[in-house]
């Protein structure tokens, strides 16, 4: 197996984890959308991208973390995966697009390790908790708060020392 295809769990409502084999490197639009009993997902580093949608409306996913392999985040990925609590966004991210990670609305922690900006879609953090952490390496944190779509989250970005 190379490839999920779109739609292909889509609305599974018995699955609650998935540990995909080192050999995907593709996960196409929707391919586990509204699996709303999906808890927990282990990625392989051989995933280049996320495609839109993806993991929209997951509700029961905790937390993740994407690959290094991973270079873009698409459209609503997590949209509404509302008990999301912690995202690791590994420093290979290069993009993370519209919506990515809304309506994740017990995200906590937002550890963004990428030093390089990555580019950001509108609304990619619109309604998670107004508590919520956006750890950036500390070289970066300035950079980070300029940015474009980031600027919309500037108080919630903090300086983190990834070592």
């Amino acid at each position: 197996v190379t490839s999920i295809k779109g739609s292909a769990f889509e609305r599974c409502e018995t699955l609650r984890s998935i540990e995909l084999p080192t050999s995907v490197s593709t996960i196409a639009v929707g391919a586990f959308a509204y699996c709303r009993n999906l808890r927990s997902i282990t990625l392989p580093n051989s995933i280049t991208s996320i495609e839109n949608t993806t993991f929209t409306g997951c509700s029961l996913l905790k937390d993740i973390t994407i690959p290094n392999s991973v270079t873009s985040i698409g459209i609503g990925v997590f949209k509404g995966c509302s008990t999301l609590k912690t995202i690791t966004i590994p420093n290979s991210v290069t993009s993370i697009k519209n919506r990515a990670f809304s309506g994740c609305t017990s995200l906590k922690e937002v550890y963004c390790r990428a030093k390089t900006v990555p580019d950001m879609g509108e609304d990619v953090f619109k309604k998670i908790s107004s508590s919520a952490k956006i750890y950036v390496p500390k070289e970066s944190v300035n950079a980070y708060k300029k940015a474009g779509g980031w600027k919309k989250y500037v108080d919630m970005i903090v300086s983190y020392n990834y070592g």
